[in-house]
């Protein structure tokens, strides 16, 4: 078959990777893929493309995209269209009804994060078109799908339906790449050589107000008066400066790194002591995966949602409430000062591999061509 995904581009983002991931799936069971983006740039692109055929529609503004999606889909007759993250569901969902392809086409739709949080502040106008755009959607979609239970539950409420008709399928993360002697080094050195029992605290994200990264210095500072530590933030974002202006108000500068954005993670959790995510909301947050694929402790907000869901509740990690710097700093204390069951940490992290999502999809997309 020849399936095709639509994003708005390839930035380094949660729904950017899991989508590479499942097409490199695809693509392996012998699939033909095509990445159909609204802009044609971002931290992941040249990856897509060596492996890839890539389409530009060069519409930087969602309502542009739309007449692009449909001469796309009518040219090249995909037989599954994959979109991830309203609105580009909406505008998918659209698209199939006007193509030539649309008895022809299997649409799957996936949301990634809790659309009535991300949105709650735009008003109740808003929430009208939100609510009846996701409705229209899910009728014209084959499958409506979301990345953990508590997405499934907010997109059924949206949409007036019960949550069993949102298929619930986890992100798919690939198990932790075991780096060379020599990045392995590489990656050390980045993280400096403050003393040989400081320990290293890890957190990966994009540098926005969902991340509630703020949070997380002002525990970080915390925990400094009782460890020796320092802190990684990897990605890079609208709050970069922000970020870098708190952490010298803080006097905590000396040891918080921000080293940008990085294509391969796996030599910085791999060199790391514990892994943090101190977010207001997420969907699924596969950092939370690729930290115990690495055997890597976790601590982490309880936000909506996902997170519980990846801890089964504590059993894999700890919880804490949301944005509470004392117990987020009483977390990781205690947790750089408990042994860890690594092997175990590691064993979670399989139940999110790639080919079980693969597999998932593709019985969706089976049980549509064999209509």
């Amino acid at each position: 078959m020849k399936i095709a995904f639509f994003l708005p581009d390839l930035r380094g983002g949660g729904a950017e990777r899991v989508s590479l991931s499942l097409a490199k799936e695809f693509s392996e069971r012998g699939h033909q893929i095509e990445f159909v983006l609204m802009g044609c740039h971002g931290d992941l692109l040249s990856e897509a493309e060596r492996n890839f055929s890539v389409f530009d529609l060069d519409s930087p503004r969602v309502r542009d995209a739309l007449k692009g999606l449909i001469q796309y889909v009518n040219k090249n007759s995909p037989d599954v269209l994959i979109a991830s993250m309203w609105p580009l569901t909406a505008l998918a969902a659209t698209a199939k009804l006007f193509s030539d392809c649309r008895k022809s086409m299997a649409l799957l739709l996936v949301e990634h994060s809790i659309l009535s949080v991300q949105y709650a502040s735009k008003g109740f106008v808003h929430r009208l078109m939100l609510r009846a755009s996701i409705s229209l959607a899910r009728m014209a979609a084959d499958r409506y799908i979301a990345v953990s239970s508590g997405v499934a539950a907010d997109v059924a409420g949206l949409a007036n339906v019960s949550p069993e008709k949102i298929c619930v399928i986890h992100n798919p993360v690939p198990e932790c790449r075991v780096p060379s002697p020599e990045e392995l080094d590489a990656s050390s050195r980045r993280w400096g050589r403050i003393g040989k029992k400081t320990s290293r605290i890890l957190t990966v994200g994009s540098f926005k107000e969902a991340k509630n990264l703020p949070l997380l210095l002002k525990a970080f500072k915390k925990l400094l008066e009782r460890v020796d530590a320092q802190l990684m933030i990897l990605g890079d974002g609208d709050q970069r400066q922000q970020l870098e202006e708190m952490t010298e108000k803080m006097g905590i500068s000396d040891r918080v790194i921000m080293p940008g954005f990085q294509v391969d993670t796996s030599p910085f959790y791999l060199t790391a002591d514990l892994f943090v995510l101190s977010s207001n909301r997420e969907g699924l947050p596969t950092v939370l995966i690729e930290a115990l694929s690495a055997g890597l402790p976790v601590v982490s907000t309880d936000c909506k949602t996902g997170p519980s869901e990846i801890l089964s509740d504590g059993k894999f990690g700890t919880l804490v409430p949301v944005n509470d710097e004392d117990a987020l700093s009483e977390a990781m204390v205690e947790a750089l000062s408990t042994q860890q069951d690594l092997a175990k940490l590691k064993a979670r992290a399989r139940d999110f591999a790639p080919a079980v999502a693969a597999e998932k999809y593709l019985r969706l997309i089976r049980a549509k061509v064999s209509q």
